[in-house]
């Protein structure tokens, strides 16, 4: 017997059955974490942000960002791309820079 067939004989399947109103409510829960896990990972910032990320988040054009670049923003440049640390950032943002 192959090792598939072997595999096929020893897998079990069962099948449930659930009142559509608690499949309902147990679906709509689901629905509520994977909506607040969203949220979470959205919310969360990431370590370095892009040129485009600062300032959409700050609300503001390319040229205002450079601005900050020469008042003292720090840029880490990776490859050929700048990316800005989020903790460079914030310290800016704090030291009221802007």
């Amino acid at each position: 017997m192959s090792k598939a067939t072997e595999n096929q004989q020893n897998a079990q399947v069962g099948i449930v059955t659930v009142p559509m109103q608690e499949w309902n409510e147990t679906n709509a829960k689901i629905s509520r974490i994977c909506g607040m896990l969203e949220t979470l990972v959205k919310d969360k910032m990431p370590d370095y942000l892009t040129i485009r990320q600062v300032c959409e988040m700050l609300k503001i054009q390319r040229a205002t960002f450079y601005r900050y670049k020469n008042n003292g923003l720090k840029i880490s440049v990776i490859g050929k791309k700048s990316f800005v640390k989020n903790e460079d950032l914030t310290a800016f943002l704090e030291k009221g820079a802007v």
